[in-house]
């Protein structure tokens, strides 16, 4: 009974540690895609600037798009945009808009602006984990023009309660 148990235990331990890595993968396809797409990087770019009203039309309509893609799943709760070393907007999914006053604490702004520079000279996506006094994982990665320059950051906040969710899974199978 007792190596049943023991059994039971590491298949357990080895599905939570597959499942936890396939989470992480899929938000790196995700980050991916999202600094690829053209709205990504027409924000960054033009840093939302509006000179007309189509281009203020345009602008909601990519923010709308960017807010419904990051709360489609629910992993996300904010993602931030960084032109060079300042974050310029931030999207809560639960706002229709982006707001230009990004964060309401000043260490995670610097969090942020670290996390952006960080990740431009590798070009490749990283995580940090901030768990002080607000635990949550920050996933960036840069995104680079049509010559491959680097013009910006995307970062996106993951709250803890998407990893408690998959550790804990309370379903009637289990």
């Amino acid at each position: 009974m007792l190596n049943r148990t023991m059994d039971q235990l590491t298949s357990l331990r080895l599905e939570k540690k597959y499942r936890i890595e396939q989470f992480f993968l899929d938000r790196n396809r995700d980050i991916d895609l999202i600094c690829n797409t053209a709205e990504i990087k027409q924000i960054i770019q033009n840093r939302g600037v509006v000179h007309s009203n189509s281009d203020e039309d345009r602008l909601k309509s990519d923010f709308t798009y960017l807010n419904n893609y990051i709360s489609s799943f629910g992993y996300y709760q904010r993602m931030f945009l960084a032109n060079g070393d300042s974050v310029i907007y931030c999207l809560n999914p639960v706002q229709s808009e982006a707001v230009d006053s990004c964060t309401d604490h000043p260490v995670l702004t610097e969090l942020l602006v670290q996390l952006s520079t960080e990740s431009h000279p590798s070009g490749k996506t990283l995580l940090k984990d901030i768990t002080k006094s607000n635990p949550v994982i920050l996933t960036g990665k840069p995104v680079t023009d049509h010559m491959g320059n680097t013009i910006g950051s995307v970062i996106l906040e993951i709250p803890i309660a998407a990893i408690n969710t998959i550790m804990t899974d309370y379903s009637e199978q289990n």
